[in-house]
């Protein structure tokens, strides 16, 4: 186990990153509250959720389409969340490095965080689904790419689908942002032209930002 895990990090850093990051804030959130499952009374949720009057009206604002995606309501949240990442960040991370990678990922959480600030303004957001969405399409064209099978990657997909669709308390809007974002990317950022490449890729993330900017 402890070589696999080696191995992959090596292989995924940007991956292994997101994973410590998100655990290591849910852990500070759950001693901060004393609860596993209740941490939207602490100060790290009152500080990384999105929350769109605060995105404009408060000093750090800004940062809460990014740090929302690092902040996660409970355990079965977390878990369930970097379990994907895992799986989905080792297809995606090797075949498109780990900067492209990152892009990618950055392009994802600011089309999830777009799409709520428009759709849904009022709820409070947090968690790495939107990103997840967006980096399951991507998985998908990689597969597409390279002439494997996509029949996991396509039923994954459909299981988060099908739960986003299911579960009341789920960020709709989020999850549609980052599955958008990833349609966006996924055949420009896995194409071999390195300006499709590149520009599949930022050219998203910019128009998330400035719609974010203009919300």
């Amino acid at each position: 186990m402890k070589t696999w895990l080696t191995a992959w990090r090596r292989r995924c850093p940007v991956s292994a990153t997101m994973v410590v990051v998100c655990t290591v804030i849910y852990a500070l959130a759950a001693v901060q509250t004393r609860s596993f499952d209740e941490l939207w009374s602490g100060q790290l949720a009152e500080s990384l959720v999105l929350w769109a009057p605060l995105v404009h009206d408060t000093q750090w604002g800004w940062l809460r389409p990014l740090t929302m995606a690092f902040f996660h309501l409970d355990l079965t949240h977390l878990v369930v969340n970097m379990v994907v990442l895992i799986l989905v960040g080792s297809v995606v991370e090797p075949a498109l490095g780990s900067a492209r990678y990152g892009l990618v990922s950055l392009s994802g959480t600011l089309g999830a965080s777009a799409a709520v600030m428009a759709q849904a303004p009022m709820t409070p957001t947090a968690g790495a689904s939107g990103t997840l969405f967006s980096l399951m399409v991507v998985a998908i064209a990689v597969a597409r790419r390279r002439r494997n099978g996509t029949a996991a990657l396509l039923a994954l997909l459909g299981v988060n689908l099908g739960y986003t669709f299911l579960d009341p308390g789920v960020s709709v809007s989020g999850h549609l942002g980052g599955l958008l974002a990833g349609a966006i990317m996924a055949w420009p950022a896995t194409s071999s032209n390195r300006a499709a490449r590149w520009g599949g890729t930022t050219v998203p993330a910019l128009i998330a930002a400035a719609a974010i900017a203009a919300l």
